[in-house]
């Protein structure tokens, strides 16, 4: 019995070294891939962030004189504000309008499937398709947001909306929404799918019903869900609106427009500044994890303790 307990043991043995070298090379190909795709670029773009390179001049260590540069530029500073403003203005908005969606989606009404067919239309749009078709209907000349408007009465004459200060910034987070409200509505109605039917029934019993019955058992559990779409659409506002105003605005009127990825771009391309483009970048990768800081840890107080 001693003998086939041992060979026993000798087999498990074997199996686990075998089962772990199995899973050491199983797990290399992604790993290789995740260095190669994020790590390294990453690493690269904090260490050009670091040295002055510019066409045509010396490649030189200089420290956080870019950032130094970048901050203290009235044009950066003002970019930083505009970006600031699109997104929280941009996520709330997708926010609030893609889950009254999938609220409405939930209900079962009819035309449910209609509906859900037609959210995926903007979304499916490639992102500079989305643009130029933006830009044709805020055409000042044919463009149909104007004809709509002046024929219900609210403008007189016709806005040149991309040139315009005061609307240049809207018309490109009407553009943001109208594609990405779509993907978090999808999100909030398969959270809303596995809410179970039980806990409703239970609380009609308890007398909550109406307003009462959502705001004690809707929000709670869909709570996780919202920081998802929080984490996602900020991700999203931060980096997926360079499209619409290098298509629609160009960064104008002035700098309406002109947010840290458009200023990044033009920083480094149009001027060639690639380490102070480099760093712009850091800075708003920063910025992305204080936002998702604010909504994983600030917004949730019982894993707040566990950072501190």
């Amino acid at each position: 019995m001693n003998i086939i307990n041992r060979l026993k043991s000798m087999l498990n043995v074997i199996r686990t070294k075998s089962k772990s070298r199995y899973a050491f090379w199983a797990i290399i190909p992604t790993v290789i891939i995740i260095f190669s795709v994020i790590i390294y670029p990453l690493l690269y773009a904090v260490n050009l962030s670091l040295r002055d390179v510019r066409l045509g001049a010396d490649d030189r260590f200089i420290g956080l004189n870019n950032y130094i540069s970048l901050l203290t530029n009235p044009h950066f500073q003002e970019a930083a504000v505009v970006t600031l403003v699109f997104v929280v203005v941009s996520v709330i908005l997708v926010v609030g309008i893609s889950f009254g969606i999938a609220y409405l989606i939930h209900q079962k009404l009819p035309g449910n499937n209609l509906l859900k067919f037609a959210l995926l239309l903007p979304y499916a749009l490639p992102g500079t398709l989305n643009a130029v078709m933006w830009q044709w209907m805020f055409d000042s000349s044919y463009g149909i947001i104007n004809f709509v408007l002046k024929e219900l009465g609210f403008i007189t004459s016709y806005i040149t909306f991309s040139s315009h200060p005061d609307y240049a910034l809207p018309a490109i987070i009407v553009a943001y929404v109208w594609k990405f409200a779509p993907y978090s509505a999808f999100l909030f109605l398969a959270g809303l799918t596995t809410i179970p039917r039980d806990v409703y029934e239970a609380s009609v019993i308890d007398g909550s019903v109406g307003w009462r019955q959502f705001r004690k058992i809707t929000l709670p559990l869909l709570k996780p869900v919202f920081q998802l779409v929080l984490v996602v659409q900020t991700t999203f506002a931060l980096l997926m609106h360079f499209g619409l105003v290098y298509v629609i605005t160009g960064g104008g009127p002035g700098m309406a427009t002109t947010t840290i990825p458009w200023f990044v771009y033009k920083d480094t391309f149009d001027f060639m500044r690639f380490g102070r483009g480099s760093a712009g970048a850091v800075i708003l990768a920063i910025m992305m994890l204080g936002f998702i800081y604010l909504y994983l840890v600030v917004l949730k107080p019982k894993r707040r303790g566990a950072y501190y």
